[in-house]
């Protein structure tokens, strides 16, 4: 029997080799799954990322395009409205003549706040000062050089009259 027993033995044996064979290959195959399973996770996850940035990138791109075309019409609108704004001028020019050129202040006429009705007042009564009351003097003078006296004497109050005749005898 001694035979018997060592086959058992060696039957034992081989059936615990096997059976731990068996198991280290189902190990090793749910561990190349689980590399697999894990491989595959990364790839759809970095899918996933690229398609997001494409998207985003898509979403740019079509931001950037509303933005520029929205320029485009604006610098359009602009070009159109100065078109109409130098056609209008160009059609008033036609209508109306050339706009006068700004004149400057030495070739205008003096206006009461530039100072120069003083000054053309003094030019033209030098002798006379500031002191003078009534006005009267400088309306007899003035009527002096006015060919028609009997205008002038109408325009003049009575004491103003009085005044120039006097001034008209010297």
């Amino acid at each position: 029997m001694s035979s018997f027993t060592a086959l058992m033995a060696l039957s034992a044996t081989q059936t615990r080799e096997a059976q731990s064979q068996a198991e280290m290959i189902l190990r090793e195959k749910k561990r190349k799954e689980q590399l697999l399973r894990k491989q595959q996770e990364e790839r759809e996850a970095k899918e996933r990322e690229l398609e997001k940035k494409l998207r985003m990138k898509h979403f740019e791109d079509e931001k950037r395009e509303q933005e520029r075309l929205r320029r485009r019409e604006e610098e359009k609108k602009a070009k159109e409205a100065d078109f109409q704004r130098r056609e209008e001028e160009h059609r008033n020019v036609l209508l109306y003549g050339p706009k006068k050129a700004a004149k400057t202040a030495a070739s205008s006429w003096p206006t009461s706040t530039s100072g120069a009705k003083e000054a053309i007042r003094k030019r033209r009564n030098p002798e006379e000062d500031d002191s003078d009351i009534g006005g009267a003097g400088l309306l007899g003078k003035n009527c002096v050089n006015v060919s028609s006296s009997r205008r002038c004497a109408g325009s003049m109050g009575r004491r103003a009259r009085s005044g120039q005749a006097i001034r008209l005898a010297m």
